[in-house]
């Protein structure tokens, strides 16, 4: 960016290089600083003086300035309005800035020796100076020693400037909702990395011009040996970073994996004991996944997100009662969240509650208007309840949103042939069916057993009297363990005349040489 600025600048081009960080503005906010940035390495290695790199460029630096207005408009209106600044539910001013002297300590510490990294650190606030009074101390040396170069002109203090000014969005009085995120350091990390680098590339350049002049043993043994500490270093720096990665790639390994080391370090952390619930519950791990999601809840009663999923969890297991008060105390804790609509309508359905499951699902396309699945299910109310218009035109709309929509293709071709809409039909009916057996057939060169048994099951549903159709579905429910749906199906294939296949299948089923 910096080398961008110069040569743009220098070549008269700035206008290029000012609409290109408006469009990075949409990318990444932390370019808001960049025009301070490049204003401040023009002061330190272009013009030796502030005033003077603004009286030279004063139109480059007015339109970089003026990009703020984008940023502006781009915060305002996007999700970090809604996480940030001086709003009820976040931290006081004063209470957040303290925190950030500890905050800020922790990044520097993890720039020279990354360990005990943590994916989400739910960082507490401190209530008073004495909890803080280190690393206030450690941070406010390094602030002061930042000004007291800049004030000198000294190159190295443009990597200080570099470091806390990029940092300075998300570690300021202004509150955010997450105090602390590794991620936030990644771009200021280029400061103290440059700094270290150069400090060793001076020792050694150093070293060297004093062998070239008749300068004292003295000195020359002193630095020689400086130097092979400083490589020393570096070789070191290197293999530790190096192992320090290692292990952590370990940690990644799984999201179990990933969310139980953050639980580790931060036992108090409802927001990990959710979503290490949430890969336990993908993975089939219900107990654990309903115990952990009461953890988070005990933690903090008014998360929605643990609730969400327990009622949806609960509705499986069929206890419907608890899975809908979950669900309405979810939608009462964030009503503008739409996957917290959605379930609730979900769980509504299964309970039979059709009126107000189809609120909750109007609900939620009123707050996502491209959430296809509360269309599609929407739709299948509709049918229930004999609205055919409606019902054609929520699915018509869950079609338009996923063209792969095989359920809601296949119920509207239904309603599409009782108003006598056959042509259409019919292509819709072709079109489900080669959607449902690709699918199927795919999922089982992948080895997703489970999806491919689900969308074989809905060709079965489309095309029921075909008995090649029905043998294929047994082989698929064997395969994951379902014997008494295969045995059913071989049935079923059996009355429509496949008996001699139905019977082979059958015993192969029965002797366990197909499936588990």
């Amino acid at each position: 960016m910096l080398f961008f600025a110069g040569r743009r600048a220098a070549t008269g081009h700035g206008s290029r290089f000012t609409r290109g960080m408006c469009h990075g503005h949409g990318n990444k906010g932390d370019r808001g600083y960049g025009a301070l940035m490049v204003l401040l390495f023009d002061r330190f290695f272009v013009s030796g003086h502030l005033r003077c790199a603004i009286q030279r460029r004063k139109f480059f630096y007015a339109g970089l300035a003026a990009t703020w207005l984008v940023l502006a408009y781009i915060m305002s209106t996007g999700p970090r309005s809604q996480s940030a600044g001086f709003r009820d539910g976040l931290p006081t001013p004063w209470h957040y800035g303290l925190g950030q002297f500890e905050v800020i300590f922790h990044y520097l510490k993890l720039i020279f020796y990354p360990s005990r990294l943590c994916l989400d650190y739910a960082w507490p606030v401190p209530e008073s100076i004495g909890q803080v009074a280190g690393s206030m101390a450690v941070v406010s040396l390094l602030v002061a020693l930042t000004a007291w170069g800049f004030w000198r002109r000294a190159a190295w203090a443009f990597c200080g400037c570099w470091f806390f000014l990029i940092l300075s969005p998300t570690s300021s009085f202004v509150p955010i909702a997450d105090a602390a995120f590794e991620h936030r350091v990644y771009l200021p990390l280029a400061g103290v990395t440059t700094w270290v680098v150069c400090g060793a590339y001076w020792l050694v350049v150093r070293r060297r011009s004093l062998e070239s002049t008749k300068a004292r043993m003295p000195a020359r043994q002193t630095l020689g040996v400086m130097a092979i500490g400083a490589w020393t270093a570096i070789a070191a720096v290197i293999l530790t970073l190096g192992w320090r990665t290692r292990l952590r790639n370990e940690t990644y390994r799984s999201e179990v994996a990933i969310w139980s080391d953050v639980l580790q370090q931060r036992p108090q952390n409802a927001r990990a004991e959710y979503n290490l619930a949430w890969a336990r519950f993908k993975r089939g791990e219900n107990d654990s996944a309903e115990a952990g999601l009461r953890r988070a809840i005990g933690l903090d009663p008014e998360y929605a997100a643990p609730r969400s999923l327990l009622a949806v969890q609960l509705s499986n297991l069929g206890r419907v009662d608890e899975a809908k008060a979950e669900a309405r105390r979810a939608a009462e804790l964030e009503p503008e969240n739409a996957e917290n609509m959605y379930n609730l309508g979900l769980i509504l359905t299964r309970a039979g509650n059709d009126d107000e499951a189809a609120r909750a699902y109007q609900s939620a396309i009123h707050l996502r208007p491209e959430y296809e699945d509360a269309w599609y299910n929407l739709g299948n109310l509709h049918i229930r309840a004999n609205r055919i218009p409606e019902a054609v035109q929520s699915l018509t709309k869950a079609i338009e949103l996923d063209p792969n929509s095989i359920g809601a293709k296949f119920n509207l071709a239904g309603l599409l042939m009782q108003m006598g809409r056959v042509d259409e039909a019919n292509r819709l009916v072709k079109e489900a069916l080669e959607l449902a057996r690709t699918s199927a057939k795919s999922a089982r060169a992948e080895g997703r057993l489970r999806d491919a048994t689900e969308y074989q099951g809905k060709v079965v549903q489309i095309r029921p009297n075909n008995a090649g159709d029905r043998l294929q579905w047994a082989r698929d429910l064997a395969a994951i363990g379902n014997k008494d749906g295969a045995l059913a199906q071989c049935a079923e294939a059996e009355k429509l005349g496949a008996e001699e296949s139905a019977k082979q299948l059958r015993s192969a089923i029965e002797s366990g040489r197909l499936g588990n």
